[in-house]
């Protein structure tokens, strides 16, 4: 819808600029003249000839970033994320084993409480439960 939109706005600028340059000019180009030409379409061709020299350096780049280019990057991302995943790793390890020691201590610290009620567990509380 947008493409529609902008062609159409496009397409208007050029016949509004086309209406205000009429005037007749000679293009001259290597051995061959073209005389009375408007100025409008000398103007619409030099712009359909950079537009389709930037779509083939375009398609140029694309062909040779996908035969060659991607794979350098892509070993470099891997690379860059393996260093990652490795760093992370070694911070979840360390981040257990803190979390283990730190469970131990509040285990400890419950046990010698004065408040500390040990829990039943589910068989004894079902044991309990059926002698009712």
């Amino acid at each position: 819808m947008y493409t529609l939109i902008v062609s159409l706005l496009f397409g208007l600028a050029f016949t509004y600029f086309a209406t205000q340059n009429t005037g007749p000019v000679t293009i001259h180009l290597a051995n061959s003249n073209w005389s009375g030409v408007p100025l409008y379409w000398a103007i619409f061709g030099a712009l359909l000839i950079g537009v389709v020299i930037a779509a083939l350096i375009s398609i140029a780049e694309a062909i040779a970033s996908f035969r060659f280019g991607d794979q350098r990057k892509t070993s470099t991302l891997t690379h860059h994320q393996q260093e990652k995943i490795n760093e992370l790793s070694t911070e979840v390890k360390n981040l257990q084993i803190q979390n283990d020691k730190l469970h131990t201590e509040l285990d400890k610290a419950q046990k010698d409480s004065p408040f500390y009620q040990p829990q039943p567990s589910v068989i004894d509380r079902l044991k309990t439960r059926m002698a009712m």
